[in-house]
């Protein structure tokens, strides 16, 4: 660590890192993401799925699913523009 203050400008050569713990959380973070993704996605088509076998109507089943990816999507929105 010291080798990297020495090298740096004079202003940050008495940064500390207080994240601690923290930095294991990142690759987590990023998986849960991934896995969230793709947990929706299979889900969608599973339902799209079950959705076509028990209307028999391709245009309904289309219509539900668009109208659950927009729920989806305003609630993730609301999440994002409150900061969670």
């Amino acid at each position: 660590m010291e080798g990297y203050r020495n090298k740096t400008i004079p202003e940050l050569r008495s940064a500390q890192q207080t994240a601690h713990i923290n930095w294991a959380w990142i690759a987590s973070e990023k998986a849960f993401v991934t896995s969230a993704i793709s947990g929706i996605i299979i889900a969608m088509c599973f339902a799209f799925i079950i959705l076509l076998v028990a209307t028999r109507n391709i245009i309904l089943a289309l219509m539900a699913i668009i109208c659950v990816s927009i729920v989806i999507i305003s609630v993730l929105a609301i999440m994002v523009l409150k900061g969670w």
